[in-house]
């Protein structure tokens, strides 16, 4: 009996809520103006929806800017009555406000694969446009993507009506790629083996991940020498740029020292003869990636343990 008498009383649901949404409340109550952007709002819990709900009516200056598929199709896990306080009391006086966007239409398509293609509205075919437009239904993602492959696989030329459509011997457009997730899917394999080693490693540390993470486990997964860590290094460092520049990732710190043209740069001023001859007459580590940066910049706050990336799609993990 003096042992359960003891034992705290387990809260229950309502003070978690409660404690949650003065938490954040508090956490934020420094900032003029605090947004907070929800997305896939048709998969949140009843329970995420309850601190949501207490943090709305009871937090200042704090605007929740969410998006969910229509909930004419998906239905939210929100409570009734809230519901309707949001889009009775709650509209008027101006708190919420609920905007439908929908598709692209087939006119702004052509806009798109306009700029996609570096050429004018009239110059795009209307097959080439009818078929993107069908086939990604006006999505503005999928339409995008569809677009950036189209040019990068150079699937586009110019025809005898001198407008530029699918070149000869192209096929559907859509037996080449029947989701979108497939056509994201097909970016990564287009890279080269290591660079799909490295964003595999990538994808397991989460959405967010520093590159000195990469380099470290890499050397452990793939058993690298000491002796060839600094070109590994280089190889990430490579691989990742690569990945930039395809959309698959995006730095996610700014201002950064770029990690493959500060390597190549200082690997330039190594002589081969030397560098193999030091290999075999010494154990003596290379320089380390941020001996590298500091000889650069004269700055260790600058380097790997800095540089981060995040996967730009959920689809890349």
């Amino acid at each position: 009996n003096t042992i359960s008498n003891s034992k705290e009383k387990t809260p229950v649901l309502d003070e978690i809520v409660d404690f949650m949404a003065k938490v954040f409340i508090h956490c934020t109550s420094h900032a003029n103006l605090t947004v907070v952007a929800l997305d896939d709002m048709h998969h949140t819990d009843n329970m995420s929806w309850r601190v949501i709900q207490k943090i709305f009516e009871t937090g200042e200056n704090i605007l929740f800017v969410c998006g969910s598929r229509p909930t004419t199709s998906r239905k939210l896990n929100i409570d009734d009555d809230f519901w309707k306080s949001l889009n009775g009391i709650h509209k008027k006086s101006m708190r919420f406000h609920e905007l439908h966007i929908g598709p692209l239409d087939q006119s702004e398509i052509t806009e798109m694969a306009a700029i996609a293609l570096s050429c004018k509205k009239r110059d795009v075919d209307v097959q080439f446009t009818k078929d993107i437009f069908d086939h990604t239904r006006g999505m503005p993602h999928f339409a995008a993507q569809a677009l950036k492959i189209c040019k990068k696989k150079s699937l586009c030329e110019r025809l005898s009506n001198n407008k530029i459509g699918w070149r000869k011997g192209t096929g559907e457009f859509k037996m080449l790629f029947s989701t979108l997730d497939e056509l994201l899917l097909q970016r990564i394999d287009d890279l080269d083996d290591f660079t799909r080693k490295v964003l595999h490693l990538a994808s397991v540390l989460g959405h967010t991940f520093k590159m000195s993470d990469i380099i470290g486990i890499s050397e452990q997964v793939l058993s690298i020498a000491d002796n060839d860590k600094m070109e590994h290094t280089l190889k990430i460092g490579i691989s990742l740029d690569n990945a930039v520049e395809e959309g698959i990732i995006e730095e996610s710190v700014r201002d950064t020292v770029n990690v493959s043209k500060v390597m190549t740069r200082r690997l330039s001023r190594v002589s081969i003869p030397s560098l193999t001859v030091s290999r075999r007459a010494s154990k003596t580590s290379l320089p380390s990636l941020s001996d590298l940066y500091r000889e650069e910049k004269n700055d260790d706050s600058l380097g790997a343990s800095k540089q981060s990336y995040q996967f730009c799609h959920d689809t890349w993990r």
